[in-house]
């Protein structure tokens, strides 16, 4: 594919975007209707430049598929949901790639700005994501895979995003990336519009110098990440890893204090940002979710994940069978309902983790089941919302005991589930959430006995002693949900970023 022509930057007059999209991208404003939507190769929609942008790997709606006009499946959800809250409120633009299929409809209240991807080139993105960066950030170096025509196409796709957002956002005003699949379209961004406020918040661990120094890249993402005004993180441990990095990888000036970092002329803020749900309406979905039907003739574990080696499914499996072998009062009292929805990455791998816990599931079942009782039931597909908040609000324990986790999702959805009789949350150390979970019993989720322990524990918790858990974790996540998460990282973002002098 022939590189696009772009100009210069110093073509374009400083701190004012163009008023036309580029070439080949649509800028679909929210009064447009669905029949007119062009589809991303379309001739470029003249639209008026926006004073907040949001930069996402994929645009948020999914489109049924039937004749006619594109229609929204679903809305947003979880961060989604406050993005577009968000953008509603200022009238910004949601950026991003469509898929291959057809443009989304405009939602109300903001416009969608296509990113036009080839097939080609959007495959050896995601590979890139997929096989290279996550493995990076969830500390598995042995899964990563290097490949330098991947990473190519990874910082070109940065490139045309950037290109995106120069053309859309109007003068000093504020474009927020999500994720560090899109790192090079902050450095990019930076380049084409010096006058842009670039913030980036990373939903993903971040991961230790060593690490990160096993990326033949490392460099060019730092920099990337550098080129933003603020760096936000779900965990102060991902925080002092970038601070870490920064410092001993480019050179950069540290202040831990003030949470700031410089390099050359500029300063960057660092943010801790702990992600919360949309607790309102996980709470209302555990409400009116119906019952799991039948009599409870035993009580639930329950296990929620993707399919992928970074959330630990094998290793809890092991742990609830190390359960049954050292207290075996539990046996025909205890089941472990374990739901693997489908992997969101890798399909290779996802298939070979998928056969690994079949093999336990079914190794547990066959030693230790007897004819009244299954110890696991595997349900190895994704769930309805209603359905799952009626297994989150049924559940004695939640496990959640990831390897390495970026935003504790499942955790915030049990505890925002417990409307009635509360159950109790084991939760893993080496989740970003345990540094705010202090209520949950906390796990070191290879360490099978101790997991095995707190199981026990778990399930003869008192009553007094679960309610004044749950009561706490309740009010903390319900203070913190995601729309406050999202309005702090603004509102910081929004603010005069550090400058070098500043940081001596």
């Amino acid at each position: 594919m022939a590189p696009r022509r772009r100009d210069p930057p110093d073509a374009r007059p400083r701190g004012r975007a163009p008023m036309t999209a580029p070439a080949g991208v649509s800028i679909v404003q929210s009064t447009v209707s669905a029949a007119s939507t062009a589809p991303a190769r379309a001739p470029a929609l003249r639209a008026e430049p926006r004073r907040f942008a949001v930069l996402t790997d994929r645009l948020p709606p999914r489109l049924r598929e039937r004749p006619g006009p594109p229609v929204l499946e679903r809305a947003p959800s979880g961060v989604g949901a406050a993005l577009a809250l968000a953008l509603a409120r200022r009238r910004g633009a949601w950026i991003g790639w469509a898929g291959t299929g057809r443009a989304p409809s405009p939602p109300p209240g903001y416009g969608l700005a296509q990113v036009p991807l080839d097939a080609g080139e959007a495959g050896l993105f995601e590979r890139f994501c997929d096989r290279t960066l996550w493995p990076l950030l969830h500390a598995m170096p042995d899964r990563m895979e290097v490949d330098a025509q991947a990473w190519a196409a990874y910082a070109a796709v940065g490139a045309r995003y950037a290109e995106v957002a120069a053309n859309t956002v109007a003068a000093s005003g504020l474009v927020s990336i999500h994720d560090c699949a899109l790192v090079p379209a902050a450095r990019q961004l930076r380049q084409l519009r010096p006058d842009l406020r670039i913030a980036l918040f990373a939903h993903a661990p971040f991961p230790a110098c060593d690490l990160l120094r096993m990326l033949p890249w490392h460099g060019e993402l730092l920099e990337g990440l550098l080129a933003c005004d603020l760096v936000g993180f779900h965990a102060s441990a991902y925080a002092a890893n970038f601070f870490d990095c920064a410092e001993r990888l480019l050179g950069a000036r540290a202040d831990r204090e003030r949470g700031c970092l410089a390099q050359g002329k500029r300063g960057v803020r660092v943010g801790v940002f702990p992600l919360g749900i949309d607790y309102a309406a996980a709470e209302e979905r555990a409400r009116r979710a119906p019952g799991l039907g039948g009599a409870r003739d035993a009580r639930i574990v329950l296990g929620v994940d993707p399919l992928d080696p970074t959330n630990g499914i094998a290793e809890r499996i092991r742990a609830f069978v190390r359960l049954l072998e050292l207290h075996p009062e539990h046996r025909e009292r205890v089941v472990l309902v374990q739901v693997a929805e489908p992997g969101r990455r890798d399909a290779a791998e996802s298939q070979r983790l998928k056969r690994q816990v079949d093999a336990l599931v079914g190794e547990a079942n066959g030693r230790l089941g007897t004819s009244r009782w299954t110890p696991i039931r595997y349900v190895c597909r994704a769930l309805r919302p209603v359905d799952l908040a009626g297994l989150y609000r049924e559940a004695d324990v939640a496990l959640v005991t990831p390897l390495r986790d970026g935003t504790g999702r499942v955790a915030k959805e049990y505890v925002a589930s417990q409307v009635g009789d509360p159950g109790v949350l084991v939760l893993s150390r080496l989740a970003a959430c345990a540094e705010t979970m202090r209520e949950a019993l906390q796990v070191h989720p290879h360490h099978v006995d101790e997991v095995a322990e707190s199981l026990h524990r778990a399930l003869g918790m008192p009553a007094s002693e679960r309610a004044a858990r749950m009561r706490a974790l309740q009010r903390r996540e319900r203070r913190h949900d995601v729309h406050a998460c999202v309005g702090a990282f603004l509102r910081v973002a929004a603010a005069p970023a550090p400058t070098a002098d500043a940081e001596g």
